[in-house]
């Protein structure tokens, strides 16, 4: 792996009433995930990050917001967004 690959995105990304949760990356070299609100028009506003140790899953407190996870590699390198489930 070098540091210029873009990491896998997160998989199974679902919401359940405040609960944001999705499925870990089993690559190497993951540090963690960035949670993202998403607005209308597209744009991202960083919320929160989690580590590759911990549970992959978030407490949101705006579910007018879409929201998306991307995994972050140790070269700082972001995926693409995760995708909710049932909207690929």
């Amino acid at each position: 792996t070098n540091s210029e690959e873009v990491p896998t995105e997160p998989t199974e990304l679902a919401i359940q009433g405040n609960l944001l949760s999705w499925y870990a990356v089993r690559d190497d070299y993951i540090a963690g995930y960035r949670i993202y609100e998403v607005s209308e028009n597209g744009k991202e506003t960083y919320v929160a990050s989690v580590s590759q140790q911990e549970r992959k899953s978030f407490l949101i407190d705006n579910d007018d917001v879409d929201y998306t996870v991307k995994t972050v590699d140790y070269f700082g390198n972001e995926s693409k967004q995760a995708q909710e489930k049932g909207e690929a």
